[in-house]
């Protein structure tokens, strides 16, 4: 007999149960083969990891199937084919409910390239946390224990990648590790196609300028040119000219006004409209802004 599948919330335990049962229609009589997801479906929850879809093989029986390793994972059945086959009658998957919640939204401010603000969304009725801030991506295997959701670094390593991790302490059990990556400081630009490249880059009008040349583009697209820099000051323009090394393209300069490492839609001070070849303009320190140091 073909089988149907019917879900059960149990309200005791809040456990999930899938129950297998007969429809009445008599095995190869309907030649179907496919894959179904069995569990619950999405890209993300908040449950453990015994919540994965199950998974199979067609040359593995149904009955057989395993804890997948992805919420997407699949189950191969067919009327006709002994493997996989289908579900036998009475069959029940459980999906057991967590008692422990990792914490979410993990959250990464730099103030600077050394100092890092660290943050996440409480889970429910937890103990305590346990934190580690580390290169490593790999959870630890126990953290610092702290009652509090925030957490400063300091004493850093500029330009690195770092991971935060964090888990709930619930007493008699630890949630899964939540991990987060960030970096100490700007964003590293990547292109996998590169056929143009910026060959000039000068400044006029300036208290001092830029006078920037390239023959040839840099690996991945990215020259970081932090050691040369122009100064100016409020109200006096920036004149600037641009010039592409090779097809046309588009350009674009921002300054990171307030010193968050993000370039942000507000702090774009040029860009062009179409590829070009070559293009000039000009941009103005924005009143007000505090005599420093910003990254263009």
């Amino acid at each position: 007999m073909e089988r149907f599948q019917t879900g059960i919330l149990k309200e005791t335990t809040n456990n999930i149960e899938f129950h297998y049962g007969d429809r009445g229609m008599a095995v190869g009589t309907s030649n179907t083969s496919l894959t179904s997801q069995i569990g619950l479906r999405g890209t993300t929850n908040v449950f453990g990891t015994n919540v994965i879809n199950r998974t199979n093989t067609t040359t593995v029986a149904f009955t057989s199937s395993t804890a997948g390793t992805l919420n997407s994972s699949t189950q191969s059945w067919s009327t006709v084919n002994a493997l996989p086959g289908m579900p036998s009658n009475g069959l029940i998957y459980t999906w057991t409910a967590p008692t422990c919640f990792a914490p979410t939204q993990l959250t990464n401010t730099l103030i600077t390239q050394s100092n890092v603000n660290h943050s996440w969304n409480a889970s429910p009725t937890p103990t305590n946390y346990e934190y580690e801030v580390s290169r490593s991506a790999t959870p630890p295997a126990s953290g610092t224990p702290t009652t509090s959701t925030t957490y400063s670094s300091t004493g850093l390593t500029p330009n690195t990648t770092y991971y935060l991790h964090v888990r709930s302490n619930c007493g008699a059990s630890f949630s899964p590790w939540s991990t987060a990556s960030f970096y100490t400081g700007y964003c590293l630009p990547s292109s996998t196609n590169q056929t143009s490249w910026v060959s000039s880059f000068t400044t006029t009008g300036a208290v001092s300028n830029m006078n920037y040349t390239s023959g040839a583009g840099a690996v991945g697209g990215y020259s970081n040119q932090t050691a040369t820099s122009l100064s100016n000051y409020v109200g006096n323009p920036t004149n600037l000219s641009l010039t592409a090394g090779g097809p046309t393209c588009g350009f674009a300069i921002w300054v990171d006004w307030n010193n968050n490492f993000v370039f942000e839609a507000g702090e774009r001070m040029f860009n062009t409209t179409s590829y070009v070849t070559t293009t000039t303009g000009s941009f103005a320190v924005p009143g007000g802004t505090a005599l420093g140091n910003y990254r263009m």
